[in-house]
């Protein structure tokens, strides 16, 4: 019996699978699955024009690396200082356009001012306008010899009046007799600053330092007035060398840019404009990066003027 079980079990082992016996191959690393290539779609996108985006908005703007002009400089500082939150820096801003006479857009910005919600911008507007001779603003002006402030009313009686218009007339006589001529008595707000005796003072102190650069500060000029007694008699001397025909006169202005006295400095920006020598325009140039805001409104008004005069005749005559 023993050699037909053992035929038996040899016959079934046979019967075996045979991966059952053999050895597993070793485990592999998974390598990174390989890019499928890109469909015929895709490569017809690239040579397709892309579509208009539409969250253009979104994208960054371009640098615009050109480099701004002085002028063009100019005009963004006075733009800036009218549009601030500050009244003071409106003030300043505006009230130093007076020196660009001539000038559709010197002349908007002011007739701006008089809208203004505070009175200070709007009498520094109506002084710019009577400084350059805005003519064409002269109804705007009468307008405002209506205004609730004296101060504004003041200003823009004294601008018709620099631009020979009489109604400006009208207004000081008011403030001497009380009344008008031809309108009657002030308005009510009028009367109560007429018997305002710090209003008043402020007003008389505006009219009387004109001559120096602190039209439009009041009570701040007295003190500056009281503080330093030199700055102010320099300035005074700065404005007056404006129509000095000697070039001595023009250079000494243009040291005086860099004076350290700010009241210097905008005394001699102001008498470089008047010279209307654009010969001096790098002279002023460096004022609009004066860390004073009225030197450098100042400036800016310079340049704006400077830019705007015809280059004058260098050229010596010929001797017969």
């Amino acid at each position: 019996m023993r050699p037909v079980v053992l035929s038996i079990v040899l016959l079934c082992c046979s019967f075996v699978p045979a991966q059952e016996t053999v050895t597993p191959p070793p485990a592999q690393t998974p390598q990174p699955p390989t890019p499928a290539a890109p469909a015929a779609t895709v490569e017809q996108e690239s040579t397709t024009p892309p579509a208009p985006s539409t969250e253009k908005e979104s994208l960054p703007a371009p640098k615009n690396d050109k480099k701004q002009t002085p002028r063009e400089e100019a005009w963004e500082i006075l733009r800036l200082g009218a549009q601030n939150k500050s009244a003071d820096r409106r003030t300043k801003s505006i009230g130093v356009l007076g020196l660009v006479p001539n000038n559709a857009e010197a002349r908007k910005f002011a007739e701006t001012g008089l809208q203004d919600s505070d009175p200070r911008v709007r009498a520094a507007a109506a002084t710019a306008l009577g400084e350059m001779g805005a003519k064409p603003s002269i109804a705007l002006l009468e307008k405002q010899l209506d205004d609730d402030d004296t101060g504004v009313v003041l200003a823009a009686a004294k601008a018709l009046l620099a631009m020979n218009d009489k109604a400006g007339y009208e207004v000081y006589y008011a403030v001497l007799t009380g009344e008008r001529k031809a309108k009657g008595s002030l308005i009510h707000e009028q009367m109560k600053i007429l018997h305002d005796k710090k209003k008043m003072a402020e007003i008389g102190i505006d009219e009387g330092l004109g001559f120096v650069p602190f039209a439009g500060m009041g009570y701040t000029a007295y003190k500056m007035l009281a503080k330093d007694e030199v700055s102010p008699v320099r300035a005074a001397a700065a404005r007056a060398l404006a129509q000095d025909p000697d070039p001595a006169s023009a250079h000494a202005l243009a040291d005086a840019v860099g004076d350290k006295s700010w009241i210097v400095r905008k005394a001699a920006i102001d008498a470089l404009a008047k010279r209307n020598d654009p010969n001096w325009l790098k002279a002023v140039i460096p004022a609009m990066a004066d860390e004073k805001d009225i030197v450098m409104y100042t400036g800016a008004a310079a340049v704006i003027h400077l830019t705007d005069v015809p280059p004058r005749n260098t050229k010596r005559r010929k001797k017969k």
